[in-house]
């Protein structure tokens, strides 16, 4: 088994780069490398090559270290300059291949460089060590492949353009982060929900739900993916302000939440057969028991069309879906499911109503 070692972040990088150009700016001396801190408390030795120096004006460039975690900004270049200011502090500029801030609903205000605030925190402390008293300095940072690179990112979903983000909470990336891929399932939904008015919303689980929903025009901007985190994603609905939550998705996944699993990956389990089971205690102990044999949930409601207790079934299952995302969230959201299958279309739906999905004038305000 191959052991991954971490990487650090653009965030890191940035800081990094920064406090050489300005240690050389004010010293005149080139290090290969520099150390900074993290904020996970882990001290960073990163290498980076000086390319420019005059009295007044250093730049040098840090290659971002990606570790084995496949990543799309790895082994960019960052790239500060420098230079001296009449007025004392630091003074923090972007230029080329970093993203502006286009959209509310992210950590840094509209019209801002697209740098979080723990990496900017990083870039000054770390420049603050190495900044003589009473001197300035003015920062600017670039990275020439940001633009190119933002395309196979998020970020014009969230309004983020001309480039990348510099991210980073820890400074430290951790291989194959389920935890960041979360957040920025949250960070996508904040910005779609302070940039689209009303209060309703739409989740599916992936490609299959938002193929199934094309037929009903429900704009992206009310749309939200969640992959197997939907217990994640509809508290992150909860403190988003959303009030009427519309889950969507195919009958594998949601025989999974309505057992109560709120992250619906197969490793963490699969119950589907019994929780089909759960519904099923009307019926007679033939039919439970051809149920119980069926191999995918697919098949289980072919059967049940059969004999004419799909709707009893599935009603049933799409009423636990519910309840327990509003008993999750302490029944501050108002939430309706809708259950389809890739045979038979809807196969039930349980809430306000399925014509939620049909009403064009709620999801076009």
């Amino acid at each position: 088994m191959v052991n991954k070692e971490p990487g650090y972040t653009t965030g890191s990088t940035a800081a990094a780069v920064s406090k050489m150009a300005t240690e050389i700016l004010y010293t005149g001396v080139k290090a290969g490398s520099v150390k900074i801190d993290t904020p996970k408390g882990i001290i960073l030795n990163i290498k980076g090559e000086c390319t420019w120096i005059t009295e007044n004006s250093v730049t040098c460039f840090v290659e971002k270290n990606y570790s084995d975690d496949p990543d799309v900004t790895k082994g960019i270049k960052i790239f500060a300059t420098a230079e001296r200011s009449e007025v004392p502090g630091i003074v923090i500029k972007t230029g080329k291949g970093i993203g502006i801030v286009t959209k509310k609903g992210l950590a840094v205000p509209v019209g801002s460089p697209a740098i979080n605030p723990v990496p900017m925190k990083m870039i000054l402390g770390e420049v603050g060590k190495v900044l003589p008293e009473g001197c300035g300095v003015v920062i600017t940072l670039e990275i020439p492949e940001g633009e190119e690179i933002a395309k196979k990112t998020f970020n014009s979903k969230l309004g983020i353009i001309g480039g990348i983000s510099i991210l980073g909470t820890s400074g430290i990336v951790e291989p194959m982060s389920e935890e960041a891929y979360k957040e920025s399932l949250k960070v996508e939904l904040n910005v779609k929900v302070k940039n689209s008015p009303g209060d309703s919303f739409i989740y599916v689980f992936g490609n299959f739900g938002t193929d199934f929903l094309k037929e009903y025009s429900i704009p992206e901007s009310r749309l939200q993916k969640t992959s197997n985190f939907i217990g994640y994603m509809v508290k992150a609905a909860w403190e988003a302000g959303i009030k009427n939550l519309v889950i969507v998705g195919h009958a594998g996944k949601m025989v999974k939440l309505a057992a109560g699993m709120f992250n619906t990956h197969s490793k963490y389990g699969d119950n589907r057969v019994q929780s089909i089971m759960e519904s099923c205690k009307h019926l007679n102990l033939k039919d439970r028991d051809q149920i119980a044999l069926c191999n995918t949930t697919e098949m289980a409601i072919d059967y049940l069309i059969e004999i004419n207790q799909l709707n009893s079934v599935f009603t049933d299952i799409a009423k636990r879906c519910s309840q327990v995302c509003q008993d999750w969230t302490d029944n501050k959201i108002n939430v309706s499911t809708v259950i389809f299958s890739s045979n038979h279309g809807v196969v039930s739906y349980w809430g306000n109503r399925f014509n939620l999905l049909k009403d064009k004038e709620l999801w076009s305000m």
